[in-house]
């Protein structure tokens, strides 16, 4: 490959929808099962540090550390990010699954999300009907996509936010394949040849899937040219025990590996250094005495 090409892959919503995918995959057999999981391996670590904390044998800060790391304090963007996604595909397409999203005419879409024809006037002052989201629904898609950027703004942000005016369908679109693409590198895209109905021209949105990424499916050799997303469980993925969420001993708590390896980029971001016995009883020196 390229040094040129090597480049598409430095960019940070390409990381991100790499690592994403493949946090996905290692947690279930299709995207709503691994958001189940997902939310159980969270509440199991927010359940143990809990009674860490209760026990009083641990540092606060120590746990307070293991918090942000299992996702349970700050959020986990792995859980938060997918959630509000899934949400915003849901107010266009009526299916909460990206991965699942059905190819429809921009006439379903409408009626998925609510519009209505709207008059805006032009830079040159002229009036023209334009299709737009209701007052109601583009409340409701700000609102979910507002969520979703909260996630991680400086990951999340459109290059161009919508205005205070009405928002079109066409414009609105952007958005859905702006989320689609930072977090999975798929597209939704208005097909090429429209077909005719009358004088009408009927297009039709479908979802387009990555080529920067070779997405495997069972049995399939690896690729040599294309970072490797590996297939959907084929089996239900088994829940994590308490030891593999969470590791406490000699005063220190931290989250454990295989909890760490099901995580993508919540645990990357959050990622500190290791635990040192220091960092629970600071040395004789640096004790305060009064």
């Amino acid at each position: 490959m390229s040094a040129e090409n090597l480049k598409r892959y430095d960019k940070p919503q390409k990381k991100n929808a790499y690592l994403q995918r493949c946090m996905l995959t290692r947690n279930g057999m299709d995207f709503p099962s691994a958001m189940n999981q997902i939310t159980r391996n969270v509440a199991k670590a927010a359940t143990g540090l809990a009674l860490c904390a209760a026990t009083g044998r641990y540092d606060a800060n120590v746990i307070s550390r293991a918090e942000v790391q299992a996702g349970v304090y700050g959020g986990c963007y792995d859980l938060d990010a997918n959630r509000t996604a899934s949400q915003i595909v849901q107010d266009f397409t009526g299916v909460s699954d990206p991965f699942a999203m059905p190819g429809l005419t921009e006439e379903q879409i409408a009626e998925h999300v609510g519009t209505e024809m709207v008059k805006i006037r032009n830079k040159t002052g002229k009036e023209k009907e334009k299709l737009c989201l209701t007052s109601d629904s583009r409340e409701r898609v700000l609102r979910h996509l507002n969520e979703w950027i909260s996630t991680s703004p400086e990951l999340h942000t459109p290059f161009r936010l919508p205005g205070y005016g009405p928002l079109t369908l066409v414009k609105a679109m952007h958005l859905l394949d702006h989320v689609l693409a930072t977090m999975y590198d798929m597209r939704y895209v208005r097909e090429k040849n429209a077909k005719k109905k009358g004088q009408a021209r009927i297009h039709r949105y479908s979802l387009v899937e990555t080529t920067d990424f070779a997405v495997l499916l069972p049995g399939q050799p690896r690729s040599r040219d294309l970072p490797n997303i590996p297939p959907w469980a084929q089996a239900p993925i088994e829940d994590l025990a308490e030891r593999d969420i969470l590791q406490a001993a000699d005063g220190i708590v931290q989250i454990a590996p295989r909890y760490a390896k099901r995580q993508a980029e919540n645990f990357a971001r959050n990622k500190l250094p290791g635990i040192l016995p220091e960092d629970v009883e600071p040395p004789e020196k640096r004790r305060r005495v009064d």
